[in-house]
């Protein structure tokens, strides 16, 4: 059972360190993580076009527990820092990922 543990904790380890690199490789690594979980559950809702709504992204798994402010904040910040855009003539909940 030691030789388990050991190996999964290695293989979270070198997870852990694959995951560190290429956030600092797209710009992630100075995001909150508040931030980085809007983004990661921006990406895993976006379509074909990277589009997706507030509503559904409020909803995502990584999303679902932030308090109300906190994620709106989030998403604020994230669109000044330009990882979100806003769709021009759409509707207003209809966001872009930038990056």
């Amino acid at each position: 059972m030691t030789n388990i543990v050991t190996i999964d904790r290695n293989a979270l380890i070198n997870l852990r360190k694959a995951l560190e690199f290429a956030e600092q490789d797209l710009g992630l690594s100075k995001l909150t993580t508040n931030q980085k979980s809007l983004v990661y559950g921006a990406w895993e809702i976006a379509d074909q076009h990277q589009n997706f709504t507030s509503d559904v992204l409020r909803q995502t798994r990584v999303c679902g527990n932030l308090p109300y402010a906190t994620y709106h904040r989030s998403l604020a910040q994230l669109i000044s820092l330009g990882f979100f855009e806003k769709v021009a003539g759409t509707h207003r909940n209809k966001y872009k990922v930038s990056i």
